[in-house]
């Protein structure tokens, strides 16, 4: 069905508020994901009922539906207040302005009602980008704009000479006219060094990776999630999957049950490098912490951030937005503390915690087992003993160390890192918890590393005096080598990461599967980077390869504003030309239009004009008055007052205007 007009039940609803409510409909649709569904409901029901609404009914009823959207704005605050238990924030501020762009339908009577409720549509677009801001979104706004756009043609075409084709039409012409202009803004207009505004605290509330503390399960409930934590491009051969330990926060203090870190020094070490270095850039998602994740280990802090004494990279605000940071890191390496009170703190124990654990490892102290053979011994314990990794260990009641040690024996890798250092520090070897991922996955269509919140990981670093150093050991690899040497995906079911259950066992079509999520993260990779990440660095990358240099503010204001007015001149003379070009069309038509008057007997003269010539033909020809009206109409509607709509009206009409001459005139 054309939406010209739409017939329900005797009652028809115009074209322009139907293309309006079309419009305004598809910016909530997405919204239903995140607003409560009570919302949802009254809005879509404010919509349909609008369009069930007889303009008469409105304006006969009008103290009545006073009355109605008085008590339905009552309802939507009241609502709104005991959900949320504010009016302000993004979840809360989003429902609010859904629900009341829902209410703005109802009062639609005027032309300025109209065009408030279409602006109330592109600020619901906006506004989906608070939530997600992926290529799909983007182009489903985009259909969304073309639609509002389209219900601003309907409303100006007061003739309705427009159909279904013609609307959508002239709203993309409209479209493609500011792309333009779109374009030289995203291009060059200044980058600031955050965003030009910031999300209120709920923006980050879903949110999910590492911690700064780990608790037993607060690493494996990270696996479920197949959320990308941040994706690496490398400048070279990617290393091996063993090598890619990804640090993050480092834990030296423990309660007994709940591990936190040391409080961010200046960094005291002194490190041997000896392997080559690696350079690559990080794509972080979102995390709403204060650290970036890098490679093990980096030489250098990343631009905008500093390294600590445990060798971490903290930034001084939340990373809120997707980062894009470079850095260089070696992967063999010797690394010396000069200082001991670090050292210190990494035999720190919990009092009356863990004696059994701590029992096991004096003993093999009394054994006189030097340092390196007690970490062999802890090993070979976890390895020869039944152990199991599993993402669902039983629940520890009093003591989680102990029970996990000699009860249970299942545990994640938080479990197996915990309970190997308190055996560490209790034989008298300094050690550390180190959390962060571990491996990742190549995107071969991309070229570029994939770590998924379900590579989550935790590991040790321990002290091995003046000639170790602080090596790493992953006592998670004493139970399953797997899992460092292939990654999470060996130790997971199908169903854990993102495979549908019916494709499991079938080789082509998990293929085909893979294949195609690899190019859809491919794609999404490179509008995350090109478009989302195009900050100040990236927009002066882009002008230096093309040989502009480093442009400073003032240069690219001037060129903005230059650009603009060469692309509005341009755009100007294209619509100018359409509009001679048609009225020259019109013209060609109207001259067809006198001569075949003058073929029935009706003189036509270069001085008058069609409203005159409409008049006299008239009265010359009654029987055609009704079709000289119409076409001269026409002609003065293009010709005159610039509605380029109505060429195709005029073309038709003369088209069939083909009278015949009287045998005798009166």
């Amino acid at each position: 069905m054309a939406l010209n007009s739409l017939t329900l039940r005797n009652h028809k609803i115009s074209p322009e508020l139907l293309w309006l409510s079309i419009g305004v409909g598809m910016c909530v649709l997405p919204h239903t994901l995140h607003i409560p569904p009570w919302s949802s409901l009254i809005f879509f029901g404010l919509l349909l009922f609008r369009l069930l609404l007889n303009e008469k009914t409105v304006r006969k009823y009008f103290v009545t539906m006073l009355f109605f959207r008085l008590a339905i704005g009552g309802i939507i605050f009241t609502g709104v207040f005991v959900t949320y238990g504010t009016m302000v924030g993004r979840d809360a501020g989003v429902t609010l302005l859904v629900l009341l762009g829902g209410m703005k339908l109802l009062e639609i009577k005027a032309e300025r009602d109209y065009f408030i409720s279409v602006y109330i549509g592109f600020l619901l677009i906006l506004t989906n980008f608070f939530y997600l801001q992926t290529l799909p979104v983007s182009l489903y706004m985009g259909v969304a704009v073309l639609v509002l756009i389209a219900s601003l043609v309907s409303f100006n075409d007061r003739g309705h000479a427009f159909n279904l084709k013609g609307r959508l039409k002239a709203a993309t012409a409209l479209y493609i006219y500011a792309l333009p202009l779109m374009l030289i803004m995203f291009l060059l207009f200044p980058r600031v060094s955050g965003p030009l505004w910031g999300l209120p605290k709920d923006a980050q509330s879903g949110i999910s990776g590492i911690d700064d503390e780990m608790i037993p399960g607060s690493i494996s409930e990270l696996i479920l999630s197949d959320a990308v934590a941040f994706r690496v491009e490398f400048n070279g051969p990617v290393p091996d999957k063993s090598k890619l330990y990804w640090r993050g926060p480092v834990l030296w203090y423990t309660d007994g049950f709940k591990w936190v870190p040391d409080i961010p020094k200046q960094p005291d070490l002194t490190i041997n490098y000896a392997s080559q270095a690696l350079s690559y850039t990080v794509t972080l998602e979102p995390t709403d912490k204060n650290w970036l994740f890098s490679l093990d280990i980096p030489n250098e802090a990343a631009q905008g951030s500093k390294l600590t004494h445990d060798l971490q990279l903290r930034t001084r605000r939340s990373v809120i937005n997707r980062t894009r940071y470079e850095l260089t890191s070696f992967v063999d390496y010797e690394m010396h503390s000069n200082n001991p009170e670090e050292l210190e703190n990494a035999l720190q124990l919990p009092g009356r915690y863990h004696p059994r654990t701590i029992a096991l490892a004096n003993s093999w102290r009394n054994e006189g087992l030097s340092d390196r053979a007690i970490v062999q011994r802890a090993l070979n314990h976890f390895n020869q003993e039944p152990f199991f990794y599993t993402l669902t260990p039983p629940i520890f009641i009093n003591d989680n160390i102990d029970e996990f040690m000699f009860e249970s024996r299942q545990g994640f890798c938080e479990h197996y890192a915990a309970a190997f250092t308190i055996l560490m520090r209790a034989a008298g070897i300094p050690t550390r918890v180190v959390t962060g991922y571990q491996g990742g996955t190549i995107n071969p269509v991309g070229e570029y590393l994939i770590v998924y919140q379900r590579d989550a990981h935790a590991w040790t670093e321990i002290w091995l005096g003046e000639d170790g150093g602080w090596v790493r050991i992953d006592p998670t690899s004493a139970v399953s080598p797997s899992r460092v040497t292939e990654g999470i995906q060996s130790a997971l079911p199908d169903s854990l990461i993102n495979v549908p259950p019916g494709i499991f066992n079938n080789g082509f079509s998990r293929g085909l599967w893979e294949n195609m999520n690899n190019t859809f993260d491919a794609i999404n990779n490179r509008w995350n980077q090109w478009v989302l990440g195009y900050d100040r660095n990236r927009q002066r990358f882009f002008f230096s390869q093309l040989g502009f240099g480093r442009l400073g503010r003032d240069e690219l204001m001037i060129g903005l504003i230059i650009m603009l007015l060469i692309s509005l001149g341009i755009i100007s003379y294209s619509m100018f030309r359409q509009t001679e070009i048609k009225s020259d069309k019109a013209k060609s038509w109207y001259e067809k239009f006198k001569r075949r008057l003058s073929n029935i007997g009706i003189s036509t003269y270069e001085h008058e004009g069609p409203i005159d010539l409409a008049e006299r033909a008239s009265k010359q020809r009654k029987d055609l008055a009704d079709s000289i009206n119409e076409i001269c109409q026409a002609y003065v509607d293009v010709r005159y007052k610039g509605k380029l709509e109505t060429l195709g009206v005029l073309e038709q009409k003369i088209k069939s205007f083909k009278p015949k001459k009287r045998s005798s005139q009166f």
